[in-house]
């Protein structure tokens, strides 16, 4: 039988077994080989053209045709849906052109979805006569098909050109008029990886659309982590003459203990830090740059926590000290201890975390900070004048776990009797064109002078717009919760689209009966509003985030801190890409991670200690 015979339409009349009236009734049968759908219908008058919906209807993708041993008339058919169909022709003659026809349509069919898709159907299910079948499958022509198919084609061509110009602008020399690094080609390269990410997506989805199961969730597809290679410099020496070089230099730490004892945190050295504030406009370009090379190497669903990134992605600053700037605002963490009122200090707490994201999160969006090592510490100090009194706070961090990784932080006032433990481990998602990070963990507050424990969560922080613009935006809900004080509050960070106004937050306070009291809205980087419900007039206070005091830091010279203190462990990497040598921040990060493999995995914490229970924390070892 010719090809161009088994796609024309065929139609006639079977008997088909039922369990309605428990024998054989006359059903008649229209096969459409374009669908490959088999439809019936109980009366031969009632036609598809008429807008008459059949009685039933099976697609034959992946179906099973098989003539029965009773006669030699009755065949069955069986569906990958696990539908089950007893048919009977006239004669034998009839129903061995039946099979035949099915057999080449379930074929056809068949193949053609295992060319667009993988696996090409799901699991078959087998199921007895009356049974309740599973749901059908999405009617597809071949036509839809054969052009499915051909975008997969054209999609695998645009990916081999892709990876072939990603290979030629790789290969070009480092300088020169036309270099690798060249912002246009960064973003050329960029922008047709984005573009093959989308393609092959929206492909995905239209697959899917057209040949899953109707209400079964799809498995995602998994994603292939891709690797990163930090560049090597030109004029690299073999590795043992590299490390003999850097054993001579006084930076270099030993081996991390796995049995220190706790010190005493040395602070009578410490200096107001003398930090160089950056101009945010002057490294917009250089922000654009970095974040295109991030897209440009990494693929969609790649875990940036669990892959080494290039030097030239790396902020000079250790996440240790980067955690510090969240307690810059000192003037509105001191005033948690003033309010006299529960409901007053829930207010103050909520004002400080809301504000304390826009100067924990000042750094260049196309920059991460560098991955603390285990054992490392931090160690600063803020000197805040309060009328005539001058009160102290401290910070004390240290990276406690490296499988997952785990930094832990303590701060200090004791003038005002606050103390705050917490630590946070974060996991960062490249999505095509953003950064989606993920920070598990807690913090905890101690009021001592009022008997009260606040327990705060973190939001979700999304570096956005890698192609144009880089903006870091928070999202997701917090929640601020004490088992002493009867008053609550939600922070929600709505996801902003486009058109709309980003950076947005509104924040609840409410009483034990869950009447909201305050109601706090705005721009988290720039202006809030702060409602008060309570008042008959609804009075509103503004609170000017960028009008706000950051105090500098107080930290120990470098030639006084010791060997793992962030600044002095990482200093010939933070001096080198402050200089711009990138190739000699590589060696020497390199060296640090390689010392990091020696250490072993049942380190103990200097500083912390972590409790049990249902909600573990990191807490501070007193070591003053």
């Amino acid at each position: 039988m010719s090809v161009d015979k088994l796609r024309q339409q065929f139609r006639g009349q079977l008997y088909k077994y039922t369990n309605v009236v428990k024998g054989w009734q006359y059903r008649w049968f229209i096969l459409d080989p374009e669908r490959g759908i088999l439809d019936y219908f109980t009366d031969p008058q009632q036609q598809p053209n008429r807008k008459q919906r059949p009685r039933g209807s099976v697609h034959l993708a992946s179906a099973v045709i098989c003539p029965s041993d009773e006669d030699s008339s009755t065949f069955t058919l069986n569906s990958a849906s696990g539908e089950i169909f007893k048919l009977q022709a006239i004669d034998a003659r009839e129903r061995q052109e039946w099979v035949n026809r099915l057999r080449a349509v379930a074929e056809m069919h068949t193949l053609a979805i295992a060319q667009v898709s993988n696996p090409p159907l799901p699991p078959r299910e087998h199921h007895s006569l009356g049974a309740p079948p599973q749901a059908p499958l999405v009617h597809c022509s071949l036509a839809v098909l054969d052009a499915l198919r051909s975008a997969r084609d054209n999609l695998q061509k645009a990916e081999q050109k892709n990876q072939e110009l990603a290979c030629f602008i790789d290969d070009l020399p480092p300088s020169g008029s036309i270099h690798h690094l060249d912002p246009e080609l960064l973003m050329l390269k960029a922008t047709s990886q984005a573009t093959i990410l989308c393609l092959s997506q929206c492909l995905t989805i239209l697959q899917q659309q057209q040949i899953a199961p109707q209400g079964v969730p799809q498995p995602r597809t998994k994603k292939t982590p891709i690797h990163f290679i930090p560049p090597q410099p030109t004029d690299l020496m073999d590795k043992k003459s590299t490390s003999s070089a850097h054993s001579t230099s006084n930076s270099e730490p030993d081996n991390i203990s796995t049995n220190k004892n706790p010190e005493k945190i040395q602070r009578d050295d410490e200096l107001t830090d003398e930090e160089v504030e950056e101009d945010q406009n002057a490294i917009l370009t250089d922000e654009h740059s970095t974040l295109l090379k991030l897209a440009s190497h990494t693929k969609r669903g790649t875990d940036l926590t669990r892959v080494t990134l290039p030097t030239f992605l790396m902020e000079p600053k250790s996440l240790l000290e980067q955690l510090s700037n969240f307690f810059s605002c000192t003037s509105l963490f001191i005033n948690i201890g003033n309010s006299k009122d529960a409901k007053g200090r829930m207010l103050a707490i909520v004002k400080w975390y809301l504000t304390s994201f826009n100067a924990g999160l000042k750094m260049r969006p196309g920059k991460k900070p560098l991955t603390p090592l285990v054992g490392e510490t931090f160690v600063c100090s803020w000197k805040v004048l309060e009328g005539t009194k001058t009160h102290t706070i401290h910070f004390v961090a240290e990276q406690v776990q490296n499988q997952p990784p785990v930094s832990a932080f303590h701060v200090e006032c004791p003038s005002k009797q606050l103390k705050l433990d917490g630590f946070a481990s974060f996991k960062c998602i490249f999505t095509g064109m953003s950064v989606d990070i993920t920070v598990s963990g807690g913090i905890r507050l101690n009021l001592d002078s009022f008997g009260e424990q606040y327990d705060l969560g973190y939001p979700t922080v999304h570096a956005r717009s890698i192609i144009s613009k880089p903006c870091i935006q928070l999202g997701g809900k917090v929640n601020i919760q004490s088992s002493t004080n009867e008053f609550s509050a939600v922070l929600n960070y709505p996801k902003s689209f486009f058109g709309e106004k980003p950076n947005q937050v509104i924040a609840e306070i409410k009483d034990a009966t869950h009447n909201v009291i305050y109601k706090i809205v705005g721009d988290w980087t720039t202006s809030l509003k702060v409602v008060n419900l309570n008042e008959q007039n609804n009075s509103a206070s503004p609170l000017e985030v960028l009008g706000l005091k950051t105090l500098p830091k107080r930290v120990r010279p470098i030639d006084k801190q010791g060997q793992y203190e962030s600044r002095k462990l990482w200093g010939p990497v933070i001096k080198s890409l402050q200089e711009g040598d990138i190739n000699k921040a590589t060696n020497h990060r390199l060296l640090l991670v390689e010392q990091q493999g020696f250490q072993s995995q049942n380190y103990l914490p200097m500083y912390f200690k972590q409790t049990a229970g249902d909600q573990p924390m990191w807490c501070f070892q007193n070591c003053d």
